[in-house]
């Protein structure tokens, strides 16, 4: 999914503009991540941009925050990137931005997508987490 909407936000999976933001808005939804809008200009504009693979890059300035920097030998990278997938404060992080991004500064609509979404998804869980099983 994150595919689609990367190629989405560069315009490349339909000629109407309009048809490449519904989509993305709709996957990022689902997904709960960072809306059209906001990924279009972070990513084509800034991370493509001028800064593209420098200090500017917020995409390898992410990476290098997480500790993934030049020099470290590759099993050095694999351990680190294991100890990262296990750790609470990268997922607690992670996923305080994700919902963050979707609720503060976004359009009214999908804000409404948004909650929305999450208010499906927690009737599903309590349905589903209430029933009995026979």
């Amino acid at each position: 999914m994150a595919t689609i909407i990367h190629h989405g936000v560069h315009g490349h999976l339909y000629k109407s503009q309009k048809v490449n933001k519904t989509l993305c808005e709709i996957l990022s939804t689902l997904l709960i991540v960072q809306p059209y809008e906001s990924y279009r200009q972070f990513h084509v504009y800034e991370h493509h941009g001028r800064a593209f693979s420098t200090f500017e890059d917020k995409d390898l300035a992410a990476i290098y925050q997480l500790g993934f920097t030049p020099g470290k030998s590759k099993a050095g990278l694999h351990t680190h990137l294991f100890l990262t997938l296990l750790s609470p404060k990268f997922h607690l992080v992670f996923f305080y931005g994700r919902l963050k991004s979707n609720l503060a500064g976004v359009p009214f609509y999908r804000l409404v997508m948004t909650l929305g979404w999450w208010a499906s998804l927690t009737g599903i869980c309590t349905i589903v987490g209430t029933s009995k099983p026979s």
